[in-house]
């Protein structure tokens, strides 16, 4: 690891911390999970084809399934020859057949899952009203750095940047600070992904600058992400919460 660089900016005037998880909607019915079960079983099996074709020749020839009507499993029956039916081409499913045959149709069993974690955004706007050319050299560096930064990397430069391998721009650890220290309640971050950043150097609503053509005001949108999710163990001691509302 090495640092490069720190930048040191007033707090901007929106701070949000939003984390979200992704959960979605999931069916299954009676017939699928049974089927789930016998491929189960059949698997652990040594001939899980020939029992396979057992076990439908079996329903089909009449055994009974336990805690399922007679009506149903005629049902079941009729939609096992409608496979048969789609195998020469036609377009019929189980779940049609079971309606039309019992005027019921089958329970999905409709559940919310977790599917997936989410990466954390991070948008902020900070303006820049430098007051001599000091500043206006610390805000053109500031700018600078952070879009070399930014910027992926063409391995040994030639006219055309061009190389057979790109690597990664650079990551970047933000903090809120309080006296010099991490601030005591905002939230913490892991590394960061400079992904967007805009500048408007008329910030003032049309173009004005001082003599040496530094724009006398500009606002600067950058997009940070993070390249790890948060997971529930980050929030043990120890971890990088820290004492506030952690991450």
């Amino acid at each position: 690891e090495k640092t490069k660089f720190f930048i040191e900016l007033p707090i901007p005037q929106e701070i949000n911390d939003s984390q979200s998880v992704t959960w979605g909607d999931d069916r299954v019915n009676a017939i699928e999970l049974a089927g789930v079960a016998v491929a189960s079983k059949l698997l652990q099996s040594g001939k899980p084809l020939q029992d396979a074709r057992a076990a439908i020749q079996a329903l089909g020839q009449g055994v009974k399934i336990p805690g399922v009507t007679e009506e149903t499993q005629n049902a079941i029956r009729t939609s096992l020859a409608g496979g048969a039916v789609n195998a020469l081409g036609g377009n019929v499913s189980a779940t049609s057949i079971i309606a039309r045959s019992t005027g019921q149709i089958l329970n999905n069993n409709l559940e919310l899952l977790f599917q997936n974690v989410n990466l954390r955004s991070f948008p902020y706007s900070i303006t820049f009203s430098p007051r001599g050319s000091k500043e206006a050299q610390v805000v053109k560096a500031i700018i600078r750095s952070l879009k070399q930064s930014m910027a992926p990397k063409a391995g040994e430069y030639n006219d055309g940047a061009q190389g057979l391998f790109i690597k990664s721009p650079d990551v970047f650890q933000l903090q809120f600070l309080r006296d010099g220290q991490d601030h005591p309640f905002l939230h913490q971050f892991k590394l960061c992904a400079l992904t967007g950043m805009n500048v408007n150097y008329t910030n003032a609503g049309t173009y004005a600058s001082y003599s040496d053509g530094t724009p006398v005001n500009i606002k600067m949108d950058v997009t940070f992400k993070e390249i790890n999710p948060i997971y529930h163990e980050d929030y043990l001691p120890g971890n990088g919460a820290g004492d506030g509302v952690g991450f």
